[in-house]
């Protein structure tokens, strides 16, 4: 089944086990592409219907032998490389 759209997966600062996971789970009905909306959001859509994106916002695109560790990575790798100036409170 497709994502047929644009599916909300949780905060950047949400826990990135959870976050991978369920990007993982998203991809296993095909390709996905991953990226960082204005207000933090990690949001997935199938790959053809996924926005026209600027680099600074995308995490990347995951495939079906993407492993959730993988994932998990690229996720704190994205939070650290882009967001360490932010303040959370």
């Amino acid at each position: 089944m497709r994502l047929h759209g644009n599916r909300r997966i949780g905060s950047l600062f949400s826990d990135v086990g959870v976050l991978a996971d369920a990007i993982g789970r998203a991809r296993e009905a095909g390709d996905v592409t991953v990226w960082l909306n204005a207000t933090t959001d990690v949001v997935c859509s199938d790959v053809g219907s996924a926005p026209n994106l600027s680099a600074e916002y995308l995490l990347g695109t995951y495939g079906i032998g993407t492993q959730v560790a993988d994932i998990q990575q690229d996720l704190l790798v994205f939070r650290d490389e882009r967001c360490a100036g932010a303040i959370v409170f």
